[in-house]
């Protein structure tokens, strides 16, 4: 072969002088192989890379790069109008990929770009269920925040709930029962979580599942659902709340000032003396006339006749109120 650059090399292997496999006998080393296929030539061949020519049926391009993590490649192969919720034989899409390996970047940007949060498996599988397999805390919240459905199940009637109690990971059960996860739903073979916990063995951790399971974080979960769904309307209630009470304590404070008092009437009353009273040795009397006779004051004025004859009249029990 003669010395060049890459263009001399490509003149030769589109020449004639290159048969594919085929070495002369007296220059053929021992142990080699052909360097490429008839195939590989053409495609090495093209300024523009074919991405359907290049695409298998296990492996899409967009899927390795999303796999990998790289984020500008897969940038550059989505501007060439690739499918992002394109699927390989098994119903795999490129975010099961990321989600499998973690890249949490790729993940967002796949959603940020319309990739389908919702898509299933052939099993039925959402992006949760593989979430939790790979215990992955923060793709689950990344998944919640798409309104992906927690609760849903698979083929087999297995939610996100079931696959992480089998795997024994508190952490991911509690963070699914904290957003809302329904630990009654059953599976297809009618075991619940719980019953799944039960069926584990005895541990220290299907000991804290069983707590879990049992409601003892119920008002994380309360607290959860209450803001979640009542957090907008929280603030415009409790200002009605205080401005009705306001109106409330401010009619009560009028009505009290009505039928109690008057100002006027409270400054003569507070000039007024204050009324006779009995004497203590005369408050057991029976007879309501005599201890009369002895209220101490002047008996001759309006107000105490008055007085004297309102309390004979009405017991012991007027006098010692006057």
């Amino acid at each position: 072969m003669r010395e060049g650059g890459l263009e001399d090399i490509r003149e030769f292997f589109s020449s004639g002088e290159y048969v594919p496999g085929k070495i002369l006998d007296d220059k053929k080393p021992k142990g080699t192989r052909k360097l490429f296929t008839q195939e590989e030539k053409t495609l090495l061949n093209k300024r523009i890379p074919n991405l359907g020519e290049a695409t298998s049926s296990k492996w899409l391009p967009l899927h390795t790069l999303a796999a990998s993590g790289e984020f500008y490649l897969l940038d550059a192969l989505l501007k060439h109008n690739v499918d992002i919720n394109a699927v390989d034989k098994d119903g795999l899409s490129a975010m099961h990929k990321a989600i499998f390996c973690k890249k949490q970047a790729i993940i967002n940007y796949l959603l940020r770009n319309s990739a389908n949060p919702h898509i299933r498996d052939k099993d039925g599988a959402t992006l949760i269920h593989y979430a939790v397999q790979t215990a992955s805390s923060q793709t689950i919240k990344i998944l919640l925040l798409y309104d992906v459905d927690i609760n849903l199940a698979d083929n087999d009637g297995w939610t996100p709930l079931h696959l992480a109690v089998q795997a024994k990971r508190t952490d991911i059960v509690r963070l699914l029962l904290i957003k809302g996860a329904d630990r009654t739903l059953k599976n297809g073979g009618g075991l619940t979580p719980l019953d799944l916990c039960l069926y584990s063995g005895h541990d220290v951790r299907t000991f804290e599942l069983i707590k879990l399971l049992k409601g003892l974080s119920m008002s994380k979960k309360v607290k959860y659902i209450f803001s979640s769904r009542f957090g907008s309307i929280f603030p415009s209630v409790l200002v009605a709340f205080l401005a009705l009470k306001l109106i409330l304590l401010s009619k009560l404070q009028k009505s009290s000032w009505i039928l109690y008092e008057n100002p006027s009437n409270l400054k003569a009353r507070i000039n007024t003396p204050p009324p006779p009273r009995i004497s203590r040795s005369d408050r057991s009397s029976d007879d309501h006339r005599e201890a009369a006779v002895k209220i101490d004051g002047d008996s001759q004025s309006p107000s105490t006749r008055s007085m004297l004859t309102t309390a004979t009249t009405s017991g012991e029990d007027k006098l010692r109120f006057l």
